[in-house]
C-alpha cells in the first residue's frame, strides 16, 4: 500500500492509543460479580466503522480468571524463563506501579470501578480529518470509587495539557483538554519506532528489558501520549472517552434512546451466526473502512479492493468467551460476503471437507495443519488478481511458469507438469519423537496429487541437477536431498510428502502405528470443533513444552550438533532456543502444566467465511 493510505491507519492507531491511556488511568484488572448486561452496540453510532464490545466486563475477567493463561501470568516461574516471557511478567508489574502512582495509590490496593457494558467505537472521519474518530464508552458499577478517580484523571491531565474547558451538556459536564500541535512530536516518534519493535532489545537482558520500559511507559503517562483533542465525561453509570466534546454528547444523546449499531442487521445477525455469543462482541463495516481508505488514495483503494475482493465483502461480526467448562476459550467470527467473490475472498472460500487426519500424522505432532487449497484454482486467482492491476506483470508470471530450464537441454512447465497434478488437501506437521533427544525433530508436508507417474518425471528430470539420491521403502522411491540435510522428498499413491528423512520413511510404513487421529487429547479437541470445513489448525502446547523442557537438559549438545547442519537438530535447537537462555528443564516443565490444546477451523458458508477457534482447559486433556 502507498505512504498516503496507510496514513488513517497510523492515524488510527495513535487515536487508538489515546483512548487506551484515558482508560488506563482510571482501569485494573480486579473485578466482582454483576448483574447488568446490556448490548455494548447501544453506545457506538449506527454508521461506526468498527466496534469491540463487552457486555458485562466483570463476566468477561471472571472467566478469564479461569484460564490457564491467567494461571500462568500469575506464577512466578514466568520470571525464571527470561525473554519474552519475563517481559510480558514485568510489562503487568510494571503497569500496576505506573497506573498506581498516577492515581496516587499503591498498586496492590489498585480497584476495578466498572461493571457492566463497554464499547469501544471507530467513527467515519469528520470535518477535515483524515483519521478515524474514536469513542470508548464504560459501564460503572462503584459510583464513588469512579468519581475519586475521575478527578484525579483531570487534575493529572489538566497538567500535561496545554488548555483544559469544562463544556455542560444537560446535567453533565464534559472535560475537554488540548494539547499542542502534533507534528513535531510524530517526527520525533517516527525515528524512534525501531525502539517499539521487541526483536530490537535484547529481552533476555535486565537492560534490554528496562530499557524497552522506559520506553513505553516514559511516553504513556505523559503529554507526548495525549492527541491534539481528548473529551471525557463521567456521566452517573458511563465513563465516556472521545477525541471531541460532539463525540461524547452523541454517546449521551444514544443513552437517552435513538438508533445505534445494535438496530444494523448485519450486527444483529450475530446472534442467528452463533449459538449463545459470549461477552466479547466484534463489528467491523468493510465498505466503510474501504470508503475510508478510498479517501486517502483512490489509486491503492482501487488496487487492494481487487486483491482483496472488496466489492463481496460486507461486515465482519464475531464473539469470545472465557472459562466455559471444557472450553477455556472460544473465539467465532463471520466474514459476511454478498455476490460473486473474487481476488482473496475465492481464495479463502473453497469447498469443505470432513476434517480428517492422514494416518501419516504421527501422534507426537505438536502442530498440524491442513488446508483443501486446489493449487491450479489458487494459482489461476492469483494470476487474474495480478492481470487487473498489471497485465505485463501477469504476462511475466505466466510465462515464468509455463517452462523452466533443468538442465541439458532439458525443460518443464511448472504449471502444466506440476501444479496442474497438485490437488488438496495441503497438510504440515512437526513435532518430536520420543525418547525427546537433539535428533527427534521431525517436521513433514505433503499435498494430494492426480498423476503420480506425471511427478515422478519431473523429479527424475531435476534428480541430477538437485544432486537427488534414490533409495526404495516399501516399492515407493524416496529421494534424498545431499547430505547433512536429512530430508526427502516422494510420491506416494495419493501425496507427495517432503520433510524429514524419518518423517517420510516412517509416512510409508506399514507399521507406522497409531497416529495423531487416535491421539486422546487430538480426539477431545475436536469434538468441540466443526465437523467440516477447508482448513484446520492445531496445536498441542502442553506435548511441545515437555519436549522443550527435555531439550533444554541438552543445551551444550544441541549447541555443537547444530554445526552439523542437520534439520531435524535445528528444528529442536530453534524450539529451545524460542524459550530464551535462562528457560531451565524445570520451568518448563512448570510451564507445561498449564499449557493446553486448542485448534482454529476455517468454514465456507453461503454466507460468507466462518473462523472457529477454541482452546480446552489442560485439566480436559
Amino acid at each position: 500500500m502507498t505512504a498516503s493510505i496507510r496514513e488513517p491507519q497510523r492515524a488510527a492507531g495513535r487515536h487508538f492509543a489515546a483512548v487506551v491511556l484515558a482508560f488506563a488511568v482510571v482501569a485494573s484488572a480486579a473485578a466482582q460479580s454483576s448483574e447488568q448486561k446490556a448490548d455494548p452496540g447501544a453506545f457506538a453510532p449506527p454508521d461506526a466503522i468498527a466496534m469491540v464490545g463487552v457486555t458485562d466486563l466483570d463476566e468477561l475477567v471472571d472467566g478469564f480468571k479461569k484460564t490457564s493463561g491467567y494461571k500462568l501470568m500469575s506464577d512466578p516461574a514466568l520470571n525464571e524463563l527470561g525473554g519474552e516471557f519475563a517481559f510480558l511478567h514485568r510489562f503487568t508489574q510494571e503497569f500496576a506501579k505506573r497506573l498506581s502512582k498516577a492515581l496516587g495509590t499503591e498498586s496492590e490496593k489498585l480497584k476495578n470501578p466498572f461493571g457492566g457494558a463497554c464499547a469501544f467505537a471507530m467513527l467515519p472521519p469528520g470535518g477535515d480529518s483524515k483519521g478515524p474518530g474514536v469513542v470508548a464508552t464504560f459501564g460503572v458499577k462503584d459510583a464513588a470509587l469512579m468519581k475519586e478517580y475521575y478527578d484525579k484523571v483531570v487534575a493529572n491531565f489538566k497538567n500535561i495539557a496545554e488548555k483544559h474547558e469544562s463544556i455542560e451538556f444537560g446535567s453533565h459536564a464534559i472535560d475537554h483538554f488540548t494539547a499542542r500541535n502534533r507534528k513535531d512530536r510524530e517526527k520525533k516518534s517516527d525515528g524512534d519506532d525501531a525502539d517499539l519493535d521487541p526483536n530490537s532489545p535484547d529481552l533476555s537482558s535486565e537492560t534490554g528489558v528496562a530499557a524497552i520500559m522506559d520506553k513505553i511507559f516514559g511516553e504513556l503517562f505523559t503529554a507526548d501520549a495525549l492527541p491534539e483533542s481528548l473529551a471525557m465525561c463521567l456521566a452517573g453509570d458511563r465513563f465516556v472517552v472521545a477525541l471531541s466534546p460532539d463525540e461524547v454528547k452523541n454517546v449521551l444523546r444514544r443513552s437517552r434512546g435513538g438508533e445505534s449499531l445494535k438496530d444494523n442487521d448485519e450486527y444483529k445477525s450475530l446472534s442467528r451466526h452463533f449459538e449463545s455469543p459470549g461477552p466479547v462482541r466484534l463489528y467491523l463495516s468493510f465498505p466503510r473502512l474501504f470508503d475510508m481508505l478510498k479517501a486517502g488514495d483512490s489509486d491503492g483503494h482501487k488496487e487492494m479492493m481487487n486483491i482483496v475482493g472488496g466489492k463481496c465483502l460486507r461486515a465482519l461480526i464475531g464473539h469470545a468467551e472465557y472459562g466455559k467448562g471444557r472450553v477455556e476459550s472460544r473465539m467465532e467470527m463471520m466474514v459476511l460476503t454478498a455476490g460473486e467473490r473474487s481476488g482473496l475472498m475465492k481464495i479463502l472460500t473453497p469447498k469443505n471437507r470432513p476434517f480428517g487426519i492422514p494416518k501419516t500424522i504421527s501422534a507426537d505432532t505438536s502442530f498440524f495443519l491442513s488446508a483443501a487449497l486446489n493449487p491450479p484454482d489458487v494459482v489461476d486467482e492469483i494470476e487474474r488478481m495480478v492481470r487487473a492491476g498489471d497485465p505485463d506483470a501477469a504476462d511475466q508470471m505466466r510465462e515464468s511458469l509455463e517452462s523452466v530450464e533443468v538442465g541439458e537441454g532439458e525443460k518443464i512447465s511448472i504449471r502444466k507438469d506440476i501444479i496442474a497434478n497438485l490437488r488438496e488437501p495441503l497438510t504440515f506437521g512437526i513435532g518430536f519423537t520420543k525418547p525427546v533427544t537433539p535428533k527427534s525433530g521431525r517436521f513433514g508436508v505433503s499435498i494430494g496429487h492426480s498423476n503420480k507417474q506425471a511427478l515422478e518425471r519431473v523429479i527424475e528430470k531435476i534428480k541430477g541437477m538437485t544432486g537427488l539420491i534414490d533409495h526404495d521403502v516399501q516399492g515407493t522411491v524416496v529421494y534424498d536431498m545431499p547430505a547433512p540435510l536429512s530430508l526427502s522428498l516422494c510420491v506416494a499413491s495419493d501425496a507427495v510428502i517432503f520433510g524429514t528423512t524419518a518423517t517420510v520413511e516412517a509416512a510409508l510404513e506399514s507399521s507406522a502405528g497409531a497416529g495423531l487421529a487416535d491421539d486422546a487429547t487430538f480426539k477431545k479437541t475436536m469434538e468441540l470443533m466443526p465437523k467440516e470445513g477447508w482448513m484446520l489448525f492445531y496445536v498441542d502446547g502442553r506435548r511441545l513444552f515437555e519436549a522443550i523442557a527435555e531439550l533444554a537438559k541438552e543445551r551444550q549438545s544441541l549447541m555443537q550438533q547444530m554445526m552439523m547442519g542437520k534439520i531435524e537438530v535445528a528444528i529442536a535447537y530453534g524450539m529451545m532456543a524460542s524459550m530464551g537462555e535462562d528457560a531451565t528443564p524445570e520451568a518448563l516443565r512448570k510451564m507445561a502444566e498449564n499449557q493446553n490444546s486448542g485448534a482454529f477451523a476455517l468454514t465456507t458458508t453461503a454466507d460468507g467465511l466462518r473462523l472457529t477457534g477454541i482452546n480446552i482447559a489442560p485439566e480436559s486433556r
